[in-house]
């Protein structure tokens, strides 16, 4: 039952990506920048990928230089592509086993 939901859980991000690549050829995509903060947007997208981290026996922990200042960016691009990162990171780490 974990494999399951594991792999309905990369599925569901798989498609999710899908559609986010699909955007931008149906003049859908949207830039909407903001002032947000990059430890948010890092935090966020960590508590999503906690799980999957687990299953294959890996910690994430964000670590930071204190006071950092906010920055001008479309959150949700961002987040997509520190969530890509955190998850290639997590499908290719090495086996800590």
């Amino acid at each position: 039952m974990r494999r399951a939901c594991r792999e309905t859980d990369d599925l569901a991000r798989l498609v999710e990506q899908l559609l986010f690549l699909a955007r931008p050829d149906a003049g859908q995509l949207q830039i909407n920048p903001q002032t947000v903060s990059l430890v948010a947007i890092a935090q966020e997208c960590l508590s999503r990928l906690e799980l999957t981290a687990r299953h294959v026996d890996l910690d994430l922990e964000l670590l930071t230089a204190p006071d950092l200042p906010p920055v001008w960016v479309d959150p949700e691009l961002t987040g997509q592509a520190v969530l890509n990162l955190i998850d290639n990171a997590i499908k290719y780490a090495p086996d800590s086993r």
